[in-house]
């Protein structure tokens, strides 16, 4: 698990990243609606139009980017629960309470799915440069619908940066600690959002290990397509538990959840280590728990590591 307390994670880090080309990321309309978003050395990039129709969970809206491929986002709803996981769970750490009440006051779009090393590349390699190159290629394990990996927490700003350079308001950005939670949880309060305990047909994880009562299964050693298990929770997301660790936003504090605010809390305003959530295809079971809190530093990449987008949209 990252940098906790009893384990540190010794996968080798990657080589540096390789300058990236520029170019053009389109979006298809779905529901609600996306405006076809073009090179701004076209012209003006176009707003995403949400529906005059309110969503609700099950909802998904798609972007296209270039050569067909889809960027699926799933709505959250706004809502309160209870974040953090009790002394009574098995595993647990200290840096997981106190439960405590948190309300995400705002509704938010979330990645169906990890990012893929298909988009990570389109954007890579065709979206004008915000701040840093990026890598296209950077993963250790290669495929076009494997999640992407060996990306740090910078790399994803960079790569968030390009998809916000529109200027409509609405914002591409990692989770927060506390959305992200909430959104695995998606309504759960048992240790993993599909029950007390999973197995390695639910979850790219080490199986060689158990959680609960589960029975020994399968070690894959690997990354697995996004959504190939085939195993969403509630609300319709893909591997929130296992196959890559996932970069928050927020600054990783040992005792926040303390002092933590209810209403929609963003960490410490100050760190040295970024939030990781969701456990990986290397962990074993009690990382992938919903309330498990690993962290690197911000530069950090490492072959267990990638993340996905929410989407925030502007009231204007």
């Amino acid at each position: 698990m990252p940098e906790n307390d009893d384990l540190k994670n010794t996968l080798e880090k990657p080589t540096p990243a390789v300058p990236a080309k520029m170019g053009q990321l389109s979006a298809s309309r779905a529901k609600p609606g996306l405006g076809l978003l073009k090179s701004r050395t076209d012209r003006k990039l176009q707003s995403l139009v949400v529906q005059e129709k309110e969503p609700k969970v099950g909802d998904t809206m798609k972007v296209t980017l270039p050569g067909g491929f889809e960027m699926v986002f799933c709505y959250i709803p706004a809502g309160e629960f209870l974040m953090g996981s009790p002394e009574s769970e098995a595993d647990r750490r200290d840096c997981e309470g106190p439960v405590h009440r948190v309300v995400i006051s705002h509704p938010f779009w979330m990645g169906k799915f990890q990012v893929s090393q298909n988009q990570w590349r389109y954007v890579a390699e065709r979206l004008p440069k915000a701040g840093i190159d990026l890598d296209a290629s950077p993963s250790r394990f290669k495929g076009e619908n494997l999640p992407v990996e060996q990306v740090s927490w910078n790399d994803c700003q960079e790569f968030l940066a390009r998809l916000n350079a529109k200027g409509d308001g609405n914002v591409h950005a990692l989770p927060t600690e506390a959305e992200w939670e909430y959104a695995c949880r998606a309504g759960t309060t048992t240790p993993f959002s599909c029950g007390e305990t999973m197995t390695p047909e639910q979850v790219n994880f080490d199986g060689t290990y158990q959680y609960g009562d589960a029975a020994d299964g399968l070690k894959r050693e690997k990354t697995i397509p996004v959504g190939s298990l085939n195993s969403p929770n509630p609300w319709g997301l893909h591997d929130m538990h296992g196959n890559v660790w996932e970069w928050c936003a927020d600054w990783y504090g040992e005792r926040y959840y303390q002092i933590s605010p209810v209403n929609d809390p963003h960490g410490p305003e100050f760190g040295e280590e970024r939030i990781l959530r969701g456990g990986s295809w290397g962990g074993i079971p009690d990382f992938c728990r919903s309330a498990t809190r690993g962290r690197y530093a911000p530069w950090d990449r490492y072959r267990d590591t990638g993340f996905r987008v929410v989407v925030h949209f502007s009231k204007t």
